[in-house]
């Protein structure tokens, strides 16, 4: 399974023009989540967390599945759609934005990685942003080209990422 899940990943990448000036590849620096020297620092637990931190506006009540779509807001505005992929072979999860979503075309990648005795999470995206309309309640809209659309994104993308890794430490500790 781990194949096909770096087939799925080759798949996506091969999808993008890197090329493109509306082309975005972003990773930000691993995210220590925790030391496998403390009992409940498992795989298990961290791809549980990552479940229900796997997205921004996600209710962490409630894991992602695979397949699921999901509605994703982020600094304060509704984004767009984007369906999930699982893969607890390589504790990852992929993101896929839809059509719908203001980022469109692209994914994020969230893995969980094991190294030196500690679980970090990793997180990348990549892709080629198209145009879109932005709006302001009271102000005519304003179109945002592809190129500055992966600016954006490339800049603002991995920002709310960050807390959610802050989020997810708290969900495997266990309760005082």
């Amino acid at each position: 399974m781990a194949y096909a899940f770096n087939h799925l990943s080759g798949e996506l990448a091969d999808g993008y023009d890197s090329q493109a000036s509306n082309y975005h590849d972003y990773e930000e620096p691993w995210f220590e989540l925790c030391s496998m020297s403390q009992s409940w620092c498992t795989l298990d637990n961290g791809y549980d967390a990552l479940k229900h931190y796997a997205y921004p506006g996600q209710d962490h009540q409630s894991p992602v599945v695979d397949q699921g779509v999901y509605r994703v807001t982020a600094l304060g505005m509704e984004l767009g759609d984007m369906t999930v992929t699982l893969s607890p072979e390589t504790h990852s999860i992929f993101n896929v934005t839809a059509e719908n979503h203001i980022m469109y075309d692209g994914h994020v990648q969230r893995q969980l990685v094991v190294r030196d005795g500690s679980i970090y999470v990793r997180t990348h995206g990549a892709g080629n942003n198209r145009g879109f309309w932005f709006r302001t309640p009271g102000k005519p809209p304003v179109y945002v080209p592809g190129s500055v659309a992966a600016q954006i994104n490339q800049r603002l993308g991995p920002i709310p990422f960050r807390s959610l890794n802050d989020s997810m430490l708290n969900h495997m500790r266990p309760s005082q």
